[in-house]
């Protein structure tokens, strides 16, 4: 179950700009350069921006979510379940607070409140196909296998030339012990030009082997 576990951290975050200079700043320039160095991976400089945007403007929804991000990716879930839960008491219609702040809990193995985070980013977004892969990835954790292929293949409905979706939907079905089913995801996922192809020859090249020994 570790792979799909690893799979869950999976985060989709649409930071959008420019780089700023330093001159006359407003709280939302601060949060934009915490984006800025989200986007070069300089997350303590990141936080140090999204703190100075929460002084300047402690209303402002955007700095916690953006600082969230931040101590997620520094491994910090606790503070960064926090900011996100302020982000969302700030502006309960973000659906990217409500879907991160889900991921925050899958790394705490907090799956209940993962699902109802997951739940409401896709009430709030019914075309959130990362929401999906997710929630079904959790329900998938749980034991509830139906659930789980109908999110996993709802994203892939919604975004079908996603080749990680097929590998992920892949992997699910492996576990499961539906080799065949996999092997189809696979063999998909490598014809999309997926991200990581060695492993999905590899994984295909394994099923096809017990495919084999099976006849």
């Amino acid at each position: 179950m570790r792979s799909l576990t690893m799979l869950l951290t999976l985060v989709s975050v649409t930071m959008l700009g420019c780089s700023l200079d330093a001159s006359d700043l407003n709280a939302s320039d601060y949060v934009q350069r915490g984006v800025d160095n989200i986007k070069q991976g300089e997350y303590d400089k990141a936080i140090s921006n999204n703190d100075i945007a929460i002084k300047m403007d402690p209303s402002l929804a955007g700095a916690y979510l953006n600082r969230a991000i931040a101590y997620s990716e520094k491994g910090e879930y606790e503070r960064a379940l926090s900011d996100y839960s302020k982000s969302i008491e700030l502006d309960p219609k973000e659906e990217k607070a409500y879907y991160n702040r889900g991921t925050g809990y899958i790394a705490k193995d907090d799956y209940d409140r993962a699902l109802a985070d997951f739940d409401m980013a896709i009430e709030l977004s019914p075309d959130y196909a990362m929401a999906y892969i997710n929630r079904g990835l959790t329900h998938q954790i749980r034991g509830h296998h139906d659930r789980a292929f109908a999110d996993l293949s709802k994203a892939i409905k919604l975004n079908p030339s996603n080749g990680q979706f097929y590998f992920i939907r892949g992997v699910a079905y492996e576990h499961l012990g539906e080799f065949h089913l996999a092997l189809d995801d696979y063999k998909r996922a490598l014809e999309l030009d997926h991200y990581d192809a060695e492993a999905e020859h590899e994984r295909v090249s394994a099923i096809v082997g017990i495919l084999e020994w099976g006849k």
